[in-house]
């Protein structure tokens, strides 16, 4: 069942001892357009009433502001998910690369103060990973309680953890606010994406498993979705920037021998490893 002691139990231990909802409206900035007081009537509303995923043990979160005024507004700042946690007795992983170290884990003991991860650079991708995870201090892969969150965008995200001075933890995910400005219309609304959160009771694993079945179950679609997919050979392996047409016919045909259904041929483009881009 969801939820029970072994999975969301904390989140909802945290905000009963509070008496309220442990999921927090999200944090949001507005300004008025020019010209206008600061008069204009919104409704922030989560959308769908938190859809639960039970079979995957996981939440989701998002936020719609409405604008009921009959003034046109600039949406500054609007978070997707705020969870707060009764202490900070965490190690929050983050997940960042480049070309050929695409996933590397950074550790971090949550102390006071706030960390952020994000992304400004319009993508997400293995640049800086929209997931991010807290896990008690000796959390294994098959051991230990852990979190997870993950942003389902793909452009400029923003994830926070801070710790305020009585030691307790703050967590917020949505679009990134450095750069982002939208104008709302009189009568219009804006969603946020969706922020997905799990726990897992039995280490990494288990929260790995959780994040794997919502994927695969709610994310994928098309034709694929429940079917094996064809054995594939990616040419980048075998040749890198070294192609020709002989070579990879080579290749075709020696893959087709061994039973490979699909060949994929990966055009290389040295220039962009002479490139770099900074976050």
């Amino acid at each position: 069942m969801f939820p029970t002691k072994t999975n969301m139990a904390p989140i909802m231990t945290i905000a009963k001892r509070r008496g309220e909802s442990p999921f927090k409206p999200a944090c949001v900035n507005v300004e008025p357009s020019p010209g206008y007081e600061n008069t204009c009537s919104a409704n922030t509303e989560p959308p769908n009433n938190s859809p639960k995923y039970e079979k995957c043990n996981v939440i989701t979160r998002s936020a719609k502001f409405i604008n009921e005024s009959t003034d046109d507004v600039r949406l500054n700042r609007l978070m997707s998910m705020q969870l707060d946690f009764n202490d900070s007795d965490y190690e929050l992983s983050s997940f960042n690369g480049a070309w050929i170290r695409e996933m590397n884990r950074n550790i971090i003991s949550l102390e006071a103060g706030k960390y952020v991860n994000e992304s400004v650079t319009g993508t997400s991708s293995n640049r800086a990973n929209p997931f991010v995870m807290i896990a008690r201090h000796n959390t294994s892969e098959n051991f230990g309680e852990c979190f997870g969150f993950n942003l389902i965008y793909s452009g400029n995200h923003y994830e926070a953890a801070q710790v305020n001075s009585y030691g307790k933890l703050r967590i917020v995910t949505g679009i990134n606010p450095s750069l982002f400005s939208y104008k709302i219309r009189a009568g219009e609304s804006f969603e946020t994406p969706e922020a997905v959160m799990t726990y897992g009771y039995a280490g990494f694993n288990s929260m790995s498993h959780n994040m794997h079945d919502f994927v695969n179950n709610h994310i994928v679609r098309g034709k694929w979705k429940n079917r094996v997919r064809p054995i594939l050979l990616n040419s980048w392996e075998a040749a890198y920037f070294n192609i020709n047409e002989k070579k990879l016919l080579r290749l075709a045909k020696a893959g087709k021998e061994a039973g490979v259904e699909l060949f994929v041929h990966r055009q290389p483009d040295a220039r962009r490893r002479q490139r770099p881009a900074l976050l």
